[in-house]
């Protein structure tokens, strides 16, 4: 029964969700056409050959630098970072809430187990976002080929140069960023999703979209280890900045929050007035 409360949740999640996957593909092939445009004029400042297609995902990562008030510097607003991070955690917001207060609830009756119905759940969040981060990458990999960018992991120095100030730079920047690029954006994004799932059941989507966007606005303002999105901020690495976050710290608070989320919810929603939830 468990597994066919999933095949229900990927195969209506998706059908539900996918206008919003397409205009998320629309956005990254913007953002593609947005480097190209931009990689000429930073090249040239530092005599660079040409970019890379990590180099597309190290633009799109990037984040800024960390901010210091007292230097009366303007704080710069991420905003591409910020749309990327908000866009998927917007996109797997209101399903499983709405579904809950839908037909999902003769689901949930058929399957006689409310910890099925979360762990289903779970497991649609943690493959939707996949299916978004695996989107990017595809896009960004299709326009390299299309406009015969070297496929390469291989991050240019340019691009470290022209973001970082010299106070700021470590020795060597390096050389490949795979764990930074491809794996602590998709589990930050996982990890802050339960969360915001988890939230869901005890107020509304909205104020747990509110709290997500919170920890990533934070995350912004303030180098912390403690600030999750941090992690996903290739600016914020402790291989890009001196004072940057380490990738193994990184890991270890985001899977304690995944953990934390999931067994959080299970254990809440076995005794969830699902009838008053659905008078609020």
């Amino acid at each position: 029964m468990f597994f066919k409360v999933i095949r229900y949740d990927l195969k209506n999640g998706f059908v539900r969700e996918f206008r919003k996957f397409i205009i998320a593909a629309l956005i990254f092939l913007i953002l593609c056409f947005d480097f190209y445009l931009r990689s000429s004029s930073m090249r040239s400042q530092f005599n660079a050959s040409h970019s890379t297609f990590a180099d597309y995902l190290l633009y799109i990562f990037m984040g800024i630098i960390e901010y210091k008030p007292k230097n009366n510097d303007p704080f710069q607003f991420p905003a591409l970072w910020m749309l990327i991070m908000l866009l998927v955690l917007y996109i797997v917001l209101y399903y499983p809430y709405k579904d809950l207060m839908g037909y999902g609830k003769q689901v949930l009756i058929n399957a006689h187990s409310r910890s099925a119905w979360w762990l289903s759940k779970c497991c649609w969040l943690i493959t939707s976002v996949a299916a978004y981060f695996l989107l990017l990458y595809g896009i960004v990999l299709l326009f390299c080929l299309v406009m015969k960018i070297p496929l390469s992991l291989h991050t240019s120095e340019y691009l470290f140069l022209f973001y970082t100030p010299p106070q700021n730079r470590v020795i060597s920047f390096p050389l490949y960023m795979n764990l930074e690029l491809f794996l602590l954006p998709f589990l930050l994004i996982t990890s802050v999703g339960l969360m915001q799932m988890f939230l869901s059941l005890i107020i509304r989507p909205l104020y747990s979209y509110c709290v997500s966007v919170t920890v990533m606005l934070a995350s912004t303002y303030y180098l912390n280890f403690l600030m999750l999105g941090n992690y996903a901020m290739m600016l914020r690495s402790s291989r890009v900045v001196t004072n940057g976050v380490y990738v193994f710290t990184g890991l270890v608070y985001i899977l304690i929050l995944a953990i934390v989320s999931i067994i959080s919810g299970l254990l809440l929603f076995r005794r969830y007035d699902i009838l008053n939830k659905e008078q609020d």
